[in-house]
């Protein structure tokens, strides 16, 4: 008997933000994307064992990964379904 597995991404696209491109340097419009990693048997997606956020840009294909503010922004807009702007008051402790 024999086992066939391997691992399968799935990018599901969250909007489009304008920004400059670090890379090309055009301001261009950017996709915010997420990326789900599964293992599969047969082809078959069984688990999933990783998620992660990101920009491309639409001209040159750059992908950028989100961290850490921006990364908070992405989740809370898969989750809400809109992107909200950062507040920039100071917090409060």
């Amino acid at each position: 008997m024999f086992l066939i597995y391997g691992i399968r991404r799935k990018t599901k696209a969250l909007g489009q933000l304008g920004y400059g491109c670090s890379h090309c340097g055009r301001d261009t419009s950017h996709t915010a994307y997420t990326e789900r990693s599964w293992v599969t048997l047969f082809f078959i997606p069984v688990i999933p064992f990783k998620k992660d956020y990101g920009l491309s840009c639409n001209l040159c294909g750059r992908r950028l990964r989100a961290i850490n503010t921006l990364l908070e922004q992405f989740r809370n807009w898969e989750r809400t379904g809109k992107l909200e702007e950062p507040s920039l008051a100071p917090q409060r402790s």
